[in-house]
């Protein structure tokens, strides 16, 4: 078989290396702002493409170019790295550490090059520190980043390339150790080369893995919630009702629905203004959602309509649930907001009975029952009427 070409291998590595950066610029470009820490990738992977032709032309152009350079920007671009993970994990960026270490793996590589030439020296103080990097690159990666098979992929090529690293350096200082530059015949710069090269070019993979799974858990979070509260909206209340409804254990368990509505809303709206009435309804439910627990399937359904929906509730249950939110935001705050309050229509039904449609008017039957009342207070509905909307004989409920 006839041997590797390492020069080959690593020019490749930055043609494949442009090509990926060009991937990575594109999703810097077309991903939403919300979405931290792609302009560092992309730049990243720029640094890195240029180390590795710097690499490539390993005793054709200038030691300053093929070795102080390409090492300094693949430095530069595995800092970049980490602080584009970082951001994109909403962790503040490490800032003295990277900088010391760029420091430090410039000045190593000037020393041994410039100064006291030498080759095992130079490899060996290299990859110990960028070995740290990756180190560190892998850390942010397992402690911030969720569950998921694109995590795990990205976090298996972290600890690869830093275990390639380590092992580098171990090797190069051994006394059996005979390599004589980058492009060195010996079986473990071969290995070594060719693992690193290709991890690489799999990194910039698993980072846009990530950044997919991102944009596609955004795209699902703004599909799914009111972009004013941040509680979910018509269509995953319905979603997540419709999935109660098919849970097969306790088909007679009732299911509560807690449909509310701001008092006098329209008057707060007149008399302070749109950006107020904003704010109230934000204030609305961030009290209701503390008084329910962050857990509860919790929606905006419409300009001052809310619903809780509470699987496997009882009607007594659901009413002091409901009397809790009232209370909660008939409470006065000093927030700078006016005085308002609530009144909440409850209903419930039997999971084999439950629909969407008759449940969402059995509650509405009982909140223009409370509004006519007085406002300000909460109102079950009728279980017979309910049961008949949904044309089922409900069987008791526990």
């Amino acid at each position: 078989m006839p041997p590797i070409d390492l020069r080959t291998v690593t020019l490749l590595t930055s043609v494949m290396g442009v090509l990926m950066s060009i991937v990575l610029i594109s999703v810097y470009r077309g991903f939403p702002s919300s979405i931290k820490g792609l302009g560092q990738w992309a730049g990243g992977s720029i640094l890195y493409s240029v180390s590795a032709v710097a690499f490539g032309l390993r005793g054709i152009a200038p030691d300053w170019f093929s070795i102080i350079a390409g090492n300094v920007c693949l430095l530069i671009g595995t800092a970049c790295w980490l602080t584009g993970l970082q951001r994109f994990y909403g962790q503040p960026p490490a800032r003295f550490w990277p900088a010391a270490g760029i420091a430090a793996g410039t000045a190593c590589i000037c020393w041994w090059l410039l100064v006291d030439p030498n080759y095992i020296m130079r490899l060996a103080s290299f990859t110990a520190i960028l070995s740290v990097f990756y180190g560190a690159l892998f850390i942010v990666v397992v402690r911030h980043g969720p569950r998921h098979f694109d995590t795990g992929f990205l976090a298996v090529l972290m600890l690869i390339l830093t275990v390639v690293l380590v092992v580098r350096c171990v090797t190069s200082l051994m006394p059996d150790f005979t390599g004589t530059g980058m492009f060195s015949d010996d079986v473990v710069q071969v290995v070594y080369l060719v693992t690193y090269n290709f991890m690489m070019l799999l990194l910039t993979v698993g980072l846009v893995m990530v950044a997919t799974h991102r944009l596609r858990t955004e795209l699902t979070r703004h599909a799914e919630h009111d972009p004013l509260t941040g509680l979910l909206n018509r269509r995953a209340l319905v979603s997540i009702y419709e999935r109660a409804c098919r849970q097969r254990s306790g088909r007679h368990a009732p299911i509560a629905l807690l449909l509310m509505d701001l008092d006098h809303f329209k008057a707060i709206n007149d008399l302070h203004g749109h950006a107020v009435g904003d704010a109230v309804l934000q204030d609305f439910s961030r009290r209701a959602m503390a008084a329910v627990g962050a857990r509860t399937c919790f929606a905006r359904v419409g300009g001052e309509e809310f619903v809780i929906l509470l699987p496997d509730t009882d009607a007594a249950r659901a009413h002091a649930i409901a009397e809790a939110v009232r209370l909660a935001v008939q409470r006065d705050e000093d927030n700078g907001l006016p005085a308002y309050t609530c009144s909440i229509g409850v209903a419930t039904m039997p999971r084999s009975a439950c629909r969407m449609d008759a449940h969402l008017q059995a509650a509405d039957t009982a909140l223009y029952l409370a509004k006519s009342r007085g406002r300000n207070r909460t109102k079950l509905a009728d279980g017979m009427p309910v049961a008949a909307v949904a044309r089922h004989a409900a069987a008791p409920t526990p």
